[in-house]
């Protein structure tokens, strides 16, 4: 692994570990599935563990990151997602069994 292939979440990690050991964000699986290294990148929504440094980082090499956007922060990178996940539950979002009445 070299500069051309680190992520966003490498570089946070990287930060963490140099320079500021209290930031706050949030990482799981580290290969786009789960969305908790979900940030704004360059004012965009996206993963941080997927999204490589050299291809969002503007002419001077720098690359902004922020917390997601429409959410409460609760600390640096990290939002309250509670009600994202209330109103995911409510939709019910995942395959269920018919009911006797076919719906």
């Amino acid at each position: 692994a070299g500069e051309a292939t680190t992520t966003v979440l490498g570089a946070l990690c990287a930060v963490k570990a140099e320079k500021a050991p209290d930031l706050a964000f949030r990482a799981a699986c580290r290969h786009g599935v789960c969305g908790e290294c979900a940030v704004r990148i360059q004012g965009r929504p996206a993963l941080a563990c997927v999204t490589r440094i050299a291809e969002v980082a503007d002419r001077h090499g720098r690359v902004t990151v922020e917390p997601l956007a429409g959410l409460p922060v609760v600390r640096d990178l990290v939002v309250d997602r509670s009600a994202f996940w209330a109103a995911y539950r409510s939709a019910k979002p995942w395959l269920r069994e018919r009911s006797d009445s076919g719906r």
